[in-house]
């Protein structure tokens, strides 16, 4: 049966990211297929080597082909797209749909050759794979599945098997993927979430909460470790709330600790619950000595009567709480979000939210990253199922018209048109956005700016800030340059090494003379000045002499000592690199 199954997750936008995220999902269920026997293709279409003549060649190939989509609620069309060119074109095929969009909207999707999984997949399309390829077992005794029977749709009840203790899963191989270096490694320690928001189809159903043990954990972080040649820069816990207990994570940090000491070679984002943060403030500490690089939090409104209308369960200044003890810890990024559309919303709360929002960043200036998200009523959420009852009407129950990534809206309030609600949104954003970055301007030293520009590059990681600098010429150059091997800031140098090194000036550095000083990237962000006698320094910024070869022939051109020439030459340079105009070539 080898090449007979066929995995494919084909979102809408390829990923934007250097390092996209493993379709974990689908690792899951090629790794269940492939320790019984069943090797699977996988096909991930953020990855650009990834094409569908190549899917198309693997169905070709096979004499019985089962392809499995992953579906959510913004590619489900273009799912269905795909699925029938496969099944018009090889009757061979047939298709089976799984995912959080058809877990709750299956009836329109299931024909004679395409089947739906409710809930998790591992054991349903394990079974089906057998059906269809080895012709072994019934389709009345697949758990979860939903498909056509003499014309009439048929819904089997969900059973996840030996899965549902979830430490029987395997180890997900990330083999599987096109290339290992092209994503950056994900780690689900539990699935499913313990609270109800109303926004969120998680935490609903049988199997709404199920931890995974530390020992297993600790098994698939060992497992990380070595096919990541000892080296996590920056490992993403999938957890949709990491920090459920204050038990669990001391003891995820201490395996963390255990395995990798190093904290230059490993780091990690994770999802925070407010409630737990705030009653427990030194998981924070903790979680930054554990290699912590960013953290997030959904605050969704600093207005208690709408965290109460979203059953968040914690108050506006427990917010307040997290958020000032992340900076005071040093948590070197912190996200958080806020939602627009809520039921009961005026354009007035929207203006008091801004306020809020510019209060936190305030308490974490330079660290805080702050946006909001329109409401969105997927299938399956309390919102969706009694929308009437909370004065929302859905005015695009399939979001065809938009996309969730540009904060389309598909729904009305009874203070606000679909209209204002993205209006609303798109204005909060830049309100808050531009008070972060004045704010950051002002409050972080050129030390923490080239910091954070150093995490950018050697982990990706999404710091707004940064991303906002890179849309100048020359700090986007420093940011390509800082990820390669061979080109370090000065501080990162140890002592014996800052005179062997080159200075190198960026080429697109802009330098206009007027009169006695020369300006560096005029009209930049960044721009600064250098007199005639620092400007005869930086003419040697080329990459071609160290420092130490630089400063000999200040010595012998000016008649100073070498250590005085040495000196002046890093002077220069530093106000230079301060402004994200230079970097050291190793």
């Amino acid at each position: 049966m080898d090449g007979s199954v066929i995995l494919i997750y084909a979102p809408i936008d390829a990923a934007a990211a250097r390092y996209p995220r493993p379709p974990l999902g689908l690792l899951y269920l090629g790794t269940v297929l492939q320790d019984q026997g069943i090797f699977p293709q996988l096909f991930d279409f953020q990855h650009q080597d990834t094409s569908w003549k190549g899917v198309e060649a693997a169905v070709a190939r096979a004499e019985r082909c089962l392809v499995g989509f992953y579906c959510d609620s913004e590619n489900i069309f273009r799912v269905l797209n795909l699925s029938d060119r496969l099944l018009s074109r090889y009757p061979h095929v047939r298709i089976v749909l799984g995912g959080p969009h058809v877990a709750h909207v299956w009836e329109p999707y299931v024909t004679e050759n395409r089947t739906v999984v409710r809930g998790e997949g591992e054991y349903p399309l394990l079974l089906l794979a057998k059906f269809y390829l080895a012709d072994e077992g019934t389709l009345p005794d697949i758990p979860g599945i939903v498909y056509l029977q003499d014309g009439r749709l048929q819904a089997n009840p969900i059973s996840l098997g030996p899965y549902e203790d979830i430490n029987h899963l395997p180890i997900p191989d990330y083999s599987l993927l096109p290339r290992k270096d092209s994503y950056y490694p994900v780690l689900m320690t539990a699935r499913g979430c313990p609270y109800k928001c109303f926004f969120c189809s998680e935490g609903h159903g049988d199997h709404a909460y199920r931890p995974r043990s530390i020992q297993n954990v600790e098994q698939e972080l060992l497992s990380l470790k070595v096919f990541f040649n000892d080296n996590l820069p920056y490992l993403s816990f999938a957890d949709d709330v990491f920090t459920v207990s204050a038990q669990r994570v001391h003891d995820m940090c201490d395996i963390m600790d255990r395995h990798f000491p190093d904290k230059t070679r490993f780091g990690f984002f994770c999802e925070g619950r407010v409630n737990i943060l705030a009653e427990y403030p030194e998981l924070i500490k903790r979680l930054k000595c554990a290699g912590l690089l960013r953290l997030q939090i959904g605050i969704e409104s600093g207005d208690q009567r709408m965290l109460d209308k979203l059953n968040k369960g914690f108050r506006v200044e427990q917010i307040e709480k997290v958020v000032a003890v992340a900076y005071q810890e040093q948590i070197p990024s912190i996200y958080g979000n806020f939602m627009c559309g809520l039921p009961g919303q005026t354009e007035k709360d929207i203006e008091k939210e801004i306020t809020f929002a510019k209060h936190l960043v305030d308490l974490a200036p330079g660290r805080l990253e702050v946006s909001m998200t329109v409401l969105t009523p997927y299938p399956g959420t309390e919102y969706r199922i009694n929308a009437s009852r909370w004065g929302l009407t859905i005015v695009d129950h399939d979001f065809i018209t938009g996309r969730m990534a540009t904060d389309s809206s598909f729904i009305e309030t009874s203070y606000l048109t679909r209209r204002q609600i993205e209006y609303l949104c798109e204005h909060f954003k830049s309100e808050v956005e531009a008070y972060s970055l004045e704010k950051a301007a002002v409050s972080l030293s050129s030390q923490e700016i080239k910091e954070l520009f150093m995490l950018t590059a050697e982990r990706s990681l999404p710091i707004v800030l940064v991303q906002k600098l890179s849309q100048l010429d020359h700090a986007r150059w420093i940011l390509h340059l800082r990820s390669r091997e061979n080109h370090r800031f000065l501080f990162e140098l140890p002592d014996h090494l800052r005179t062997a090194g080159s200075p190198l000036s960026v080429v697109s550095n802009k330098v206009v003379q007027f009169g006695e000083t020369f300006l560096v990237n005029k009209y930049s962000a960044m721009e600064f000045e250098l007199t005639q006698d620092e400007m005869q320094v930086y003419q040697y910024f080329s990459g071609k002499l160290n420092f130490g070869e630089i400063a000999q022939r200040v010595s012998s051109e000016r008649s100073l000592t070498r250590d005085c020439a040495l000196r002046k030459c890093m002077d220069v340079y530093l106000k230079c690199e301060d402004h994200l105009a230079a970097i050291v070539l190793l």
